[in-house]
């Protein structure tokens, strides 16, 4: 694994982090989304936005297939 492409974005189920983990995923990298909403990182996991995102949803899809996407619970933020 290149760590040159990996990157954690804190926040990452967030109205901000969610969709810059979506557009670094879309660029080969390998996200790891950190965030202390559960809720919403199961979401995200099973394949739905947790908000409305236009395009977010042509790019979760791909992102999890690709396994480019990986969860992170913080209890700390």
């Amino acid at each position: 694994m290149d760590r040159k492409k990996n990157i954690s974005v804190i926040g990452g189920a967030g109205h901000v982090g969610f969709p810059l983990g979506l557009v670094f995923s879309s660029k080969n990298f390998t996200v790891n989304l950190i965030d202390k909403n559960l809720d919403f990182l199961k979401k995200i996991q099973k394949g739905s936005s947790p908000f409305l995102e236009e395009g977010s949803e042509k790019l979760l899809k791909s992102a999890l297939k690709k396994k480019r996407l990986h969860f992170q619970l913080s209890l700390r933020m």
